[in-house]
């Protein structure tokens, strides 16, 4: 079945994340947690905006963020690191790139738990809306997966994908509200901001995890609508460029 190939592909892909490592899985909970540690104590004690609890603004936008590049520059390569896969063995080869989308998913959750347990210790306090991150991942999800797919075929006709890919995740990093609220940014430019599909995914995350709101409606309809256009997209063009990537492989 599909589900247990892809299931034994994300296996996989964690055990090769951290199989030299000798905390092992374990780096799963360490690792953001001592991220969201260094980064709770530099900002607050060193750099802070002017609004209530910056360190867990700061958190809620790092986390997402980190779910989008661990998604997108994972699964950029799935293809080729696989070739033997690709060449030999009998599997639906869009799970390659759709494995790697679900570790960092995985993984992604495991940051998101950390996170509620750091607001819930840093606020004294809990909302009820963090249950709205369940069905706003799965669209957010569904966002990574188009753009995995478009991304990991690509890859084997235009290597120079992965260089560019770089420069432009660390350029689009700057263009998502992470590191300063979404208020700087001048009312005339808005519009044009929120062509940004990361920063609208942000900005509703950081609704749900660090101001314990439900995210507008407009922005909830406009994700999914364009998360489900980039899933069929990738699809489509993953399956259209599929024959010829044995040759290029």
């Amino acid at each position: 079945m599909n589900v247990d190939v892809l299931i034994e592909l994300v296996k996989s892909d964690l055990k090769s994340k951290y199989k030299n490592a000798f905390l092992g899985f374990l780096w799963i909970i360490f690792e953001p947690l001592l991220i969201m540690l260094i980064l709770y104590l530099v900002f607050n004690r060193f750099i802070r905006f002017d609004m209530p609890y910056y360190p867990l603004y700061l958190l809620s936008g790092i986390t997402v963020w980190r779910i989008f590049v661990n998604s997108t520059t994972g699964s950029l390569t799935s293809l080729q690191r696989n070739r033997d896969l690709v060449l030999k063995v009998r599997i639906k080869r869009i799970l390659l790139p759709l494995s790697s989308v679900c570790s960092s998913v995985l993984t992604g959750i495991f940051e998101i738990v950390i996170y509620v347990l750091f607001f819930a210790i840093i606020k004294k306090s809990i909302h009820v809306e963090f249950l709205l991150t369940i069905p706003f991942l799965f669209v957010y999800s569904l966002c990574l997966a188009g753009i995995s797919f478009i991304l990991s075929i690509v890859y084997i006709y235009i290597r120079d994908i992965k260089p560019a890919w770089d420069v432009f995740v660390q350029a689009l990093f700057f263009l998502c509200p992470i590191f300063y609220p979404l208020s700087l940014i001048p009312i005339k430019y808005i519009t044009y901001y929120l062509l940004n599909p990361v920063a609208v995914f942000i900005i509703g995350f950081q609704n749900i995890l660090y101001k314990g709101i439900m995210p507008d409606i407009t922005v909830l309809i406009n994700s999914l609508f364009f998360s489900i256009i980039v899933f069929i997209i990738g699809i489509m063009l993953f399956k259209f460029l599929e024959n010829g990537m044995v040759k290029r492989i």
